[in-house]
């Protein structure tokens, strides 16, 4: 079977955006199961917002910038993360209708976890270009301490009302 040029070079340019896709993927994970901040938060507030973006992604795991692809950090890292605007999220109707008190009985809480300054996490569902079916997460930060309601045990959280879930 012979394969038209264009079509094979295609090819091979869909296989570079797939795994430039799940290395992304792959990069937000890791972070959302293992971040701990390594930096304070007068450091973070020392930088402009897309450089501030860079400096957030290399605090991840103390990562240098040489650790990491500057065309994928441009391409898929930075454009992926964006401040969220605590006033939009705590004016959100559903939000603001409810009162969760902190209420244990047994093993069950309901109560309410903390995002912290500056603290990556999933935002919405991944964009993806209808071209060049590149993925973009998006992860969002606040820039000062949010808290959000939750219903869970002591071990896990089974519902909660964060910016992802609304």
């Amino acid at each position: 079977m012979i394969i038209d040029r264009n079509l094979k070079e295609y090819i091979y340019e869909l296989d570079d955006v797939m795994q430039s896709n799940i290395l992304c993927a792959e990069f937000f994970e890791e972070h959302f199961y293992n971040w701990e901040p390594l930096t304070d938060i007068d450091y973070f507030e020392s930088f402009a917002s897309f450089s501030l973006y860079k400096e957030m992604i290399l605090d991840i795991d103390g990562l240098n910038e040489e650790d990491i692809d500057e065309e994928f950090m441009e391409e898929y890292l930075l454009p992926s993360i964006k401040e969220i605007n605590e006033d939009e999220y705590f004016n959100n109707p559903y939000l603001k209708t409810i009162n969760i008190p902190h209420v244990q009985s047994g093993k069950y809480h309901l109560n309410h976890l903390a995002y912290r300054p500056y603290e990556l996490f999933p935002l919405d569902d991944i964009i993806v270009d209808n071209n060049t079916y590149k993925e973009l997460s998006q992860i969002g930060y606040f820039k000062r301490e949010v808290l959000y309601p939750y219903l869970g045990s002591e071990k896990e959280v089974w519902m909660s009302i964060n910016p992802n879930e609304i």
